[in-house]
C-alpha cells in the first residue's frame, strides 16, 4: 500500500511542479552538472555510493528506532533528517555549473 501511495505522491508532485512552472531535476544529474568534466565519474560514484548507504541506514535505523521507541520518535527523526537535508540543499541554491 505504501508503495502505491509513494508513486501517487511522486506523480502528483511532478504534475504540480509542471503547473507552477518549476523545474524538476534529480540530485545525481545536478551533481554532474556542478563538477568538471574530469571529475564526472567520481561525482557519479559518490552520489551512487551515498545513495546506497543512505538506503541501508534508513531501513535498519528507522526500523530499530521504531521497534525500541515507537513510531512517534521515528517519524520525528524522519522530519528532523528532512529539515537537515533542506538546510544543506539551501546552501547550494545559487551554485552555478563550472565551465
Amino acid at each position: 500500500m505504501i508503495e502505491f501511495a509513494g508513486a501517487a505522491g511522486m506523480l502528483t508532485m511532478g504534475w504540480l511542479s509542471d503547473k507552477l512552472g518549476g523545474r524538476r531535476g534529480r540530485v545525481s544529474v545536478m551533481s554532474l552538472d556542478l563538477t568538471t568534466k574530469k571529475a564526472v565519474g567520481t561525482a557519479a560514484g559518490f552520489v551512487g555510493f551515498f545513495g546506497y548507504v543512505g538506503r541501508v541506514i534508513q531501513g535498519k535505523g528507522l526500523g530499530w528506532l521504531a521497534q525500541h521507541y515507537g513510531w512517534d520518535p521515528a517519524l520525528w527523526a524522519v522530519l528532523g533528517c528532512t529539515m537537515i537535508g533542506i538546510i544543506l540543499l539551501a546552501c547550494l541554491w545559487n551554485v552555478r555549473p563550472r565551465g
